[in-house]
């Protein structure tokens, strides 16, 4: 629900715009169903991020939409294999960006130690005495792919499988769980039901829906 503001030339535009008056663009036009449950599902998640994170929660994104959340289904896909002396996985947490993230966790001596996932290398950062790395860009739709991690070290190796979906089930069933967590993964998951249902709809894709404000038009 943040008013994005424009400017042209260090001059500010008279009109600001939001996501939110984006999405009621869609749920108020002639669109398809799938393409209005999957703008409902995202503002669901995104008022439910606003509640978790405790961000301008007088303006929430799902303001006057009804929707019921989905609870979480499927596999627990945490697996690991092989070992590296003096280096153990910790824990895993998705990070809530501008896509989704998993950060993995691990304790021990990471010296000489290489990371990759997905064929690309990836960089260990430390915090509160753990190092992690980060698996980034992960849209609506890939929540449900596993992701393999690769820890080298010589001749020494081992990988950690994990899913989005794997941290979506856990905290969802985890009695210590928050309520606004719950619903956080709930709403996430309805995201991801959507998104992949949308995509799925080959013969109904919608692809860029653009709002036609009036206005002049200035092109770059």
């Amino acid at each position: 629900t943040d008013a994005i503001a424009i400017s042209v030339n260090a001059e500010a535009l008279s009109k600001t715009y939001s996501v939110r008056k984006y999405a009621d663009v869609i749920l108020n036009g002639d669109y398809n169903d799938v393409t209005k449950d999957l703008v409902r599902s995202m503002l669901a998640y995104g008022g439910a991020a606003q509640t978790y994170f405790g961000y301008n929660t007088e303006s929430l994104a799902n303001a006057g939409i009804a929707l019921t959340l989905p609870t979480p289904a499927g596999e627990n896909t945490l697996a690991s294999s092989g070992e590296i002396s003096g280096l153990r996985f910790y824990g895993a947490t998705l990070l809530c960006k501008e896509k989704t993230a998993v950060r993995l966790y691990f304790n021990g001596d990471i010296r000489g130690v290489s990371f990759s996932a997905n064929g690309k290398a990836l960089d260990a950062e430390e915090k509160d005495g753990r190092y992690y790395v980060d698996i980034a860009g992960i849209g609506p739709a890939q929540l449900g792919g596993n992701i393999t991690l690769t820890a080298t070290k010589d001749t020494q190796s081992f990988t950690v499988t994990y899913s989005p979906i794997t941290y979506i089930l856990r905290m969802y069933n985890k009695a210590e769980s928050s309520a606004e967590l719950k619903t956080l993964v709930q709403a996430l998951y309805g995201y991801y039901q959507a998104a992949v249902a949308y995509t799925n709809a080959s013969d109904e894709f919608v692809g860029e829906i653009i709002d036609e404000i009036d206005g002049p038009v200035i092109d770059f």
